[in-house]
């Protein structure tokens, strides 16, 4: 499980992220005219499940992004980009290629 107790700091980056995640679902059901009823029916899901996603309510599964997703024809894309104080306090890190990962 995750938990922030032990880094209060990752606590509003995970709040932030999981804002993020809610208001590009929303922001993509919107623009292809779908209902939450209509995204989840789709996504294999229920419409409480859209509603607690697009309201940064809990932290969702990866399957959930996934199926999500798919359902509105887009792909879920995870980056992991180094901090840049990561490269000056880890000169092994500095100038390391970190690649993107395209998940479909």
């Amino acid at each position: 499980m995750l938990t922030t107790r032990e880094h209060p700091e990752d606590h509003h980056a995970l709040r932030d992220l999981l804002y993020a995640i809610g208001q590009a679902v929303h922001d993509r059901r919107n623009s292809l005219g779908l209902s939450q009823g209509d995204l989840a029916q789709r996504a294999g899901t229920r419409q409480p499940h859209i509603s607690r996603l697009e309201g940064a309510r809990n932290l969702p599964r990866l399957d959930l992004l996934l199926r999500v997703a798919n359902a509105m024809d887009t792909d879920l894309v995870v980056t992991l980009e180094p901090r840049r104080r990561e490269a000056a306090d880890a000169p092994e890190l500095a100038g390391t290629d970190v690649g993107r990962e395209r998940v479909s």
